[in-house]
């Protein structure tokens, strides 16, 4: 078979920042998708009650499942 059969079609590009609190996640996040238009962020739902300064949508999305209790 040839070697392009083997080969798989790149999509895109998945950029993960992580990092403690505090260390500049969200000020690195916010200067790339200023920079490039193409960029899109992903809000990750969570279970954890939102803080007063988060938009539901924007910065999560609050209220998911409840976690099952670890053993």
């Amino acid at each position: 078979m040839a070697q392009d059969a083997y080969q798989i079609r790149r999509r895109g590009l998945m950029l993960v920042l992580s990092s403690p609190s505090g260390a500049g996640k969200s000020t690195i996040a916010r200067n790339l998708l200023e920079s490039d238009s193409s960029l899109e962020l992903s809000v990750s739902v969570t279970t954890r009650p939102r803080r007063a300064s988060e938009i539901d949508g924007v910065h999560h999305t609050f209220g998911g499942s409840k976690p099952s209790p670890r053993r």
